[in-house]
């Protein structure tokens, strides 16, 4: 059963984009109901004639974006309507008509990266490389901690590019960061069901600690991120979840009084920290920014992953846990059976340890480089004093600040102009504070596609 979605091979548009869009407006028109079971990946591929890796990529688009939720061994079901903004649009008929799939749709999404420079060559001949000398451990489940060629690959790259010293051990892998959260959360809830979390954030993670059972602690974002000074008058918490070195949506980095002040209150409280380290490597002023968990290694669970300096298809990334809660994560991996294709892994530490990862992250950096510096020059030569721009000088997108309010007007008119962005009021626990902001990404946009996207975008909110 495949809920009518369709694939039109002479759109633009690549077919993930196409199912991405379909899905989220059946959702919003209510055509897919909250709680509503998606269909296995590998069914729907073969329903559709497309390969299992792209239903995959748009599975998890659509769940960082909070309008699915994916439960490691049950599936992936519609999110409850809650998540999306209490603004008229989640229940205003937004005349959805597939306007998605028309040709020139622009989109700002914010989490992608450029597929089109992704080393395919490369990757294809040490994966193939890697099956062809597989043993029959290789060729099986493996450990649920990881390929340990793996862990001390990523051991030693850690070292390298962000000082951390851990023993391998202790990095446990994990299919993506929203499979690190699912790991992580039924761990870490027999200590409290109280979690501090940044808001605005990214949905997922809000969502996956919620079904789970934690109650939410809200806690304001300004420029420099967290404001940790809030921690004072909320609830003793047994968790925190931060993005420090920059903060999704806002791109603010914590500074060092707030990041000691932080680990004071996880030290007191006997909390633990989990600092989401999703994309610092890409950072365009000073060095890269130094992981929080160098100050306090037994209070801080690190939580790295590929999605952005390699490809989201992969879905793999890694967690460096404290040894006193390492077997306990293990464990749940096993509990749960959640482990990360083994051959992959193998391909993924030779990959590390020749150090085409740092090539390739080099390569990357300068290309999104050059694309982050067109895009703050058109958005000014547009705006001029409309806007402030902030949030831009690391990862793959910036945030917009506007002298007013953004309305359903604007919106209805962002969707005529077929320009596609990330409102921050979509990723805000609490509504009405981010309503002038918007998240521009730019990574998997063209110079082309920048310079009329922001043409659109002006065109849509000076009229």
């Amino acid at each position: 059963m495949t809920y009518g979605f369709e694939i039109d091979r002479t759109l633009p548009l690549s077919i993930a984009r196409q199912l991405e869009n379909q899905i989220r407006d059946a959702i919003l028109c209510k055509k897919l109901p909250s709680g509503t079971k998606m269909p296995p990946t590998r069914r729907l591929a073969e329903e559709l004639g497309v390969a299992r890796n792209t239903i995959i990529q748009v599975y998890e688009q659509l769940v960082a974006e909070g309008y699915l939720n994916s439960t490691l061994g049950s599936g992936t079901y519609v999110s409850v309507i809650g998540i999306l903004p209490d603004s008229s649009r989640k229940n205003k008929d937004r005349q959805i008509k597939n306007h998605n799939l028309q040709k020139g749709i622009i989109s700002f999404n914010a989490g992608n990266p450029d597929s089109n420079a992704f080393p395919k060559s490369q990757w294809a001949k040490i994966l193939k490389n890697n099956c062809l000398d597989a043993d029959q451990y290789t060729l099986g489940y493996g450990s649920y901690a990881g390929n340990i060629k793996l862990q001390k690959a990523i051991c030693s790259y850690v070292y390298r590019v962000k000082g951390i010293q851990c023993d391998f051990d202790q990095i446990i892998i994990v299919p993506g960061a929203s499979g690190g959260m699912e790991v992580l959360a039924p761990v870490l809830l027999s200590r409290d069901n109280r979690i501090i979390m940044e808001d605005p954030c990214i949905n997922f993670v809000r969502n996956t600690f919620e079904k789970f059972g934690y109650v939410i602690c809200p806690v304001d974002v300004d420029q420099q991120g967290m404001e940790v000074n809030q921690l004072k008058s909320i609830p003793e918490a047994g968790l925190i979840y931060v993005v420090p070195s920059h903060q999704f949506p806002l791109g603010g980095v914590l500074p060092a009084a707030r990041r000691v002040e932080l680990i004071h209150y996880a030290r007191e409280h006997n909390a633990y920290i989990i600092e989401d380290d999703y994309d610092s490597e890409f950072r365009y002023q000073g060095e890269v920014i130094q992981p929080l968990r160098n100050l306090q290694p037994d209070r801080v669970i690190y939580l790295g992953s590929f999605s952005k300096i390699f490809t989201p298809s992969l879905r793999m990334g890694y967690l460096i846990v404290p040894d006193e809660i390492r077997d306990q994560v293990v464990k749940q991996m096993e509990t749960a059976n959640i482990w990360v294709n083994s051959l992959e892994q193998m391909a993924m530490a030779e990959f590390i340890d020749s150090m085409s990862l740092d090539r390739h992250i080099y390569k990357m950096k300068k290309l999104y480089e050059g694309k982050r510096k067109h895009m703050i020059v058109c958005l000014m030569k547009a705006f001029g004093d409309h806007i402030k721009i902030s949030g831009e000088n690391a990862g793959l997108h910036l945030l917009i600040s506007f002298d007013r309010n953004l309305s359903e007007m604007d919106f209805e008119r962002l969707s005529q102009a077929k320009v596609d962005v990330d409102f921050v009021e979509d990723y805000s626990y609490r509504k009405g504070k981010h309503k002038h902001q918007l998240v521009l990404g730019y990574g998997e946009l063209s110079i082309s596609q920048i310079e009329e996207g922001i043409t659109r975008l002006a065109d849509a909110i000076l009229c």
